[in-house]
């Protein structure tokens, strides 16, 4: 975004404005190399604040040059806000790196008293006539860099909260629902035609005494397994804590209900045998 914004700002070449026109150019040759280094998450943080004080250093020199008067402070005030949304991983470092982004704008906006008039005056007087569609135009480029930053930190928000409510009402290790789920989302509802089925291994402990809990883990993903292939809109599976699992049915009648069940625990001793070549 901002490289592309360097280019746009080489009519300063052609007005003779040459500490400007430098300034912009090696600004734009260091971000097209800071985007060869852009290949991970890690990476992309590290270069985003780069670019960050590489902009406050940019519009405060620009600033000077101009008497604050084509908008460069926006570009700085924009990316105090942005800085918080596009590096998480910082921490709370981010407000210190705010802090500096602050002082840096109320320099760039007290420049004029600060800085003599007498100073780059001839620079001034050759681009003071592009100084208000110039201005416009940086207000725009920072609007438009704070409104999509924000709109690509509200997608990851989303991603996350999505990934935390999963994992509260999801058990690790066989991905079905918990017993959380089934206290919060279940029980609390009002559905009135219900039918419960209770489902657990026998001899559980002795798998895992014998065969290591690395075994009994596989033996509860494989069961999960073979429970999921009920799943439906109306059915809820749910592991309920160490070997016991349940299968909750909406809508559907005892005598049903014990079917399935049945059915379940065939499929289940058919899978055993198959895999065991016994009989049970």
């Amino acid at each position: 975004m901002f490289c592309g914004t360097h280019w746009l700002f080489y009519f300063f070449f052609a007005l003779s404005a040459t500490p400007l026109y430098t300034i912009n150019a090696i600004s734009a040759l260091i971000y097209i190399l800071l985007l060869l280094f852009c290949n991970n998450i890690e990476n992309t943080e590290k270069i985003i604040l780069f670019s960050y004080f590489e902009i406050i250093l940019f519009s405060t020199y620009c600033s000077v040059f101009t008497r604050n008067t084509f908008g460069f402070i926006y570009f700085t005030i924009g990316m105090v806000t942005v800085i918080f949304n596009l590096c998480p991983s910082y921490g709370d470092r981010r407000f210190l790196f705010q802090i500096i982004g602050v002082i840096a704008a109320l320099f760039i906006h007290n420049s004029n008293v600060l800085i003599s008039d007498n100073s780059n005056s001839q620079v001034y007087e050759s681009i003071k006539p592009y100084s208000q569609i110039y201005s416009f135009i940086n207000l725009l480029i920072t609007m438009f860099t704070i409104l999509y930053t924000s709109f690509f930190y509200k997608l990851e928000l989303d991603m996350v909260k999505k990934e935390l409510d999963y994992r509260s009402t999801h058990d690790p290790l066989t991905k079905l629902h918990n017993r959380r789920f089934l206290y919060d989302t279940v029980i609390s509802g009002n559905d009135r035609d219900i039918s419960v089925v209770i489902l657990d291994i026998d001899n559980f402990k002795k798998i895992n005494d014998r065969f290591g809990h690395d075994v009994g883990d596989e033996v509860l993903v494989n069961l999960s397994a073979c429970i999921r292939e009920e799943s439906d809109d109306d059915i809820y599976l749910i592991r309920w804590g160490g070997e016991e699992f349940v299968i909750y049915y909406k809508g559907l009648d005892v005598d049903s209900a014990y079917k399935k069940a049945s059915e379940i625990h065939q499929m289940i001793i058919c899978i055993w045998a198959r895999e065991t070549g016994k009989t049970a």
